[in-house]
């Protein structure tokens, strides 16, 4: 019985570890795709600025 509750301890564990994973994952996705869009809004204003 201990075993089985080993068991369900250690994958209660790891379930946890790949969700903090998964949502590391996701502010980074988030964190890049926002510098992203300020670089790509930094461009487009500078070469509106830029006399072509």
């Amino acid at each position: 019985m201990t075993q089985v509750a080993e068991r369900a301890a250690a994958m209660a564990a790891v379930a946890i570890l790949r969700a903090m994973v998964v949502a590391d994952m996701a502010w980074v996705s988030l964190t890049l795709v926002l510098v992203a869009g300020r670089v790509a809004g930094d461009v487009r204003v500078f070469a509106m600025g830029v006399p072509s």
